[in-house]
């Protein structure tokens, strides 16, 4: 009896030990700076500027998003460093939807010739490939010093989850213009703060649809990444009323995203959106049936129906061409995002088990 006591505590303690371990590698393994945190900091949930909207990047694995304005059915204004080359670009509006299909894909777009990489001059023209129907639209108009003014963002905040799209949330915070320097003006929050996402979000004129500002970037001389996000920082944003025949040239332009045709899987909603040999069916480019199939890319869309494959070491799991070595890695990703409560709670549950067992009489053999 008691070497069998002595055997079921030991097991149990060794339990307790691998849970600790679990525990402890969650606690680090978390990054509580705002860079794994989802809209602006601070603010609100925003529900008006219907004309503000979201960019979505997709390129290989990779998905970024950005703040747009709509400035007509088929034009968004946005940030220069936000249109990645070689990447699909799409448009949504309203609550925040990662999927392609529930987006309005871009088809050509126009980044302002002297952007060098700095605030100077970053903005660019999106032209849309199919129009979007909104009530009004955005005017671009001057700004003045002053605190009138109002940020809407899907950029990254304090409570939201990484690669969770769910708590992506549609934010607005406002903000005081405090330095008009050329093309450039700076701004501070006053009940919150921008954050990664937020490049090329509007700055309106408070309850107006005109866009006075697009935002470049957070300034900051502190090289703690985990403080570029906070309530009241500094950003700089950049004054599209100064690039009017820029927006106006740009508008309807066709001359850069030739490369962006659609390849086997992607979008498409006409023939022309697909590469050449492929077919526009059913929502996406293939080769038109099961008997010839083109190769997919990798988190791209698959079907056996409609003749769309992935390629080797890749599985088309719900749609989706999922390379072999990542199901394992999101197996572990799985892992590492259990709750830490139910980890504490089956750690409770066996150190109290190891407590009532030393309390519980023990048999003795004479």
């Amino acid at each position: 009896m008691i070497k069998a006591k002595s055997k079921i505590i030991k097991i149990l303690l060794l339990v307790a030990v691998i849970l600790v371990g679990i525990l402890g590698t969650i606690y680090l393994n978390t990054n509580l700076a705002p860079e794994s945190s989802s809209a602006l900091f601070g603010g609100k949930l925003e529900t008006g500027y219907e004309f503000a909207g979201y960019e979505i990047a997709y390129n290989g694995n990779k998905l970024t998003t950005c703040g747009v304005t709509f400035l007509n059915s088929s034009t968004v204004i946005t940030a220069a460093h936000c249109v990645q080359e070689g990447a699909e670009l799409y448009i949504g509006t309203g609550t925040f939807k990662p999927a392609r299909k529930d987006n309005i894909k871009v088809n050509s777009y126009v980044v302002h010739p002297s952007w060098t990489g700095k605030p100077e001059n970053d903005i660019a023209i999106l032209n849309l490939s199919s129009n979007v129907d909104l009530t009004t639209y955005a005017t671009v108009s001057s700004p003045l010093e002053g605190c009138n003014y109002e940020i809407v963002g899907y950029g990254q905040n304090e409570t939201s989850v990484a690669g969770d799209f769910s708590t992506k949330l549609r934010k607005s915070i406002s903000v005081c213009i405090e330095n008009i320097i050329g093309n450039i003006a700076y701004m501070k929050g006053s009940d919150g703060g921008i954050c990664y996402g937020d490049s090329g979000s509007p700055v309106f004129e408070k309850s107006t649809n005109r866009i006075v500002g697009i935002v470049s970037s957070i300034v900051s001389t502190n090289k703690d990444k985990s403080s570029y996000c906070a309530v009241s920082n500094i950003g700089a944003i950049v004054l599209p009323k100064s690039y009017d025949s820029f927006i106006l040239s740009s508008q309807f332009s066709t001359s850069n995203q030739a490369a962006s045709k659609a390849i086997c899987g992607n979008n498409c909603i006409t023939q022309t959106d697909c590469s050449d040999g492929l077919t526009c069916l059913s929502g996406q480019c293939s080769l038109g049936g099961p008997t010839t199939s083109c190769v997919s890319q990798t988190q791209s869309f698959c079907s056996t129906s409609i003749g769309v494959s992935c390629p080797n070491l890749s599985n088309c799991v719900g749609n989706i061409c999922v390379a072999s070595s990542a199901i394992t890695e999101e197996v572990s990703d799985v892992f590492e995002g259990i709750n830490p409560i139910i980890i504490a709670g089956l750690l409770a549950a066996v150190i109290f088990s190891i407590i009532v067992l030393l309390l519980i009489p023990t048999k003795k053999q004479y």
